[in-house]
């Protein structure tokens, strides 16, 4: 089943007895990854509704996600893209957007709930925690922290979530090829009160360990100044 990136926005609501979080998962080539968060997932949440939304994988995601009772939808590549099919698939009135290889805490959707009980939250994201120890996590662990509490920005990797009635009303992600989940995080900011969960979720070093700690939160930095503090974050 192939749904297009506008499905995501154009939905109606759905019923109040309809799932309240669904999961979204973005995959390109993450089989292996992804075989154990839907474990994960599976022995957290029980029955909770999942969607993994492929972007033209060649490693066959699709029966990792039917043998973990997960809904596999496929879409243009690109994780905007396949985040707002997956979304446009999804039945909860709480959209929560999960990469692969992160690790969620037991106790994720319950933080959830908690944090809009509060019926003005719009959304938000976990705490930041590098899922291996290394000799910069202590650091990069207080620098995400900072930038999420005091500037109430977060990336993907976050584990972002969203009321999926906010998320229509945004326009679903915005169809650009990098920085789709800052520009999308801003504008959610802007909407209304997001949470700044104390609930870690743990991020998978990978691109540290490709690239470089320096490097990597360099580039991070830079495409932080250049979408957000210059005023491209909005997406307008």
């Amino acid at each position: 089943m192939k749904e297009s990136a506008s499905a995501a926005f154009a939905r109606t609501p759905r019923p109040s007895d309809d799932p309240y979080v669904s999961i979204v998962i973005p995959v390109f080539n993450d089989s292996t990854e992804l075989a154990r968060q839907l474990e994960d997932l599976r022995t957290h949440f029980g029955d909770v509704e999942v969607i993994v939304a492929d972007g033209e994988s060649w490693d066959d995601p699709g029966s990792v996600a039917v043998a973990h009772d997960a809904l596999f939808i496929e879409s243009e590549p690109g994780r905007g893209p396949q985040m707002n099919a997956g979304a446009g698939a999804a039945n909860g009135s709480v959209l929560w957007f999960l990469h692969a290889d992160s690790v969620v805490d037991p106790g994720s959707i319950g933080a959830i709930e908690r944090a809009l009980a509060d019926p003005d939250a719009v959304g938000g994201a976990f705490r930041f925690s590098l899922a291996k120890k290394t000799w910069y996590k202590p650091m990069l662990d207080a620098s995400v922290g900072w930038r999420t509490n005091t500037l109430r920005q977060a990336y993907g990797d976050q584990g972002i979530f969203v009321r999926a009635e906010v998320f229509r009303l945004l326009g679903g992600y915005p169809p650009i090829a990098r920085m789709e989940d800052l520009v999308f995080f801003r504008r959610l900011r802007d909407t209304g009160p997001v949470a700044a969960l104390d609930t870690p979720i743990g991020v998978n070093p990978r691109r540290w360990e490709r690239d470089g700690f320096l490097r990597t939160t360099a580039r991070n930095l830079i495409a932080w100044w250049w979408w957000d503090l210059r005023g491209k974050g909005r997406g307008r």
